[in-house]
């Protein structure tokens, strides 16, 4: 079975917010079609298929993992839990308020789908502003990696520094793709300082469809199927 998202179901609110690089629009939906009201309206799809009982969501399955601390800044095999992570903006803390322990900040592994109501190509952004610099130390950097992949292939893949007077960055990558659902990651880490939390670094997913104008943060752009998601496991505290 071949599942897609309709672009009939689907009612916005508009509010304007920021990027480093095009004016940025946050779309927050009204309501999400389940996935046979969404097939019904699309003939052509991505290779994602799922049981029909299944419900779209919006947001990803997030996966915490602990920070690594060397380059390349590679993620550790086991995580230390999973939440649904369905906000438009987020910090490295946002795990704490899903029951996941990890002190200071996390690494995220994002995992879910890309819902593209038209054909063609898309542009994809990361929009990181990073605070809490030692004012004491103005030429003090900090890496943050970002990898996103859209179906099978990689667009995004960087690391990039920031310091206190360059704190925001904002990359992007394309893909070509047609309507319908399409398997997607991202991989996202900052290293923190020691006057800095998780809470200093704050990201935002776009996306510029293909012949808008600009990149637009909207909360059903990215969505799983509710059998995915999983609960916090057991944690012990690291230190």
């Amino acid at each position: 079975i071949v599942l897609g998202i309709a672009k009939a179901g689907f009612l916005f609110d508009q509010v304007r917010i920021s990027s480093t690089a095009d004016a940025v629009t946050e779309i927050r939906d009204k309501s999400i079609p389940s996935v046979s009201e969404a097939k019904s309206a699309v003939e052509h799809s991505s290779t994602v298929s799922r049981p029909k009982r299944d419900i779209v969501r919006p947001g990803w399955i997030a996966r915490t993992y602990r920070s690594p601390e060397l380059s390349p800044y590679t993620l550790p095999e086991r995580d230390v839990g999973a939440f649904v992570l369905d906000e438009i903006r987020f910090d490295l803390l946002a795990h704490e308020g899903h029951g996941i322990y990890q002190p200071g900040s996390a690494a995220y592994r994002l995992e879910g789908m890309y819902a593209a109501k038209l054909a063609g190509q898309y542009q994809f952004g990361i929009d990181v502003k990073y605070f809490g610099y030692d004012a004491r130390k103005p030429l003090e950097t900090r890496k943050c990696k970002f990898k996103l992949r859209i179906g099978d292939k990689y667009i995004v893949e960087e690391i990039v520094s920031l310091s206190k007077s360059t704190p925001k960055k904002f990359v992007t990558g394309a893909a070509e793709l047609r309507q319908g659902l399409h398997d997607a990651e991202a991989i996202i880490f900052c290293e923190i300082g020691p006057l800095q939390t998780g809470a200093d670094v704050k990201i935002c997913l776009t996306v510029r469809e293909p012949g808008a104008a600009r990149f637009v943060a909207r909360r059903d752009a990215f969505v799983h199927y509710a059998a995915s998601e999983v609960g916090p496991v057991p944690i012990t505290k690291t230190n």
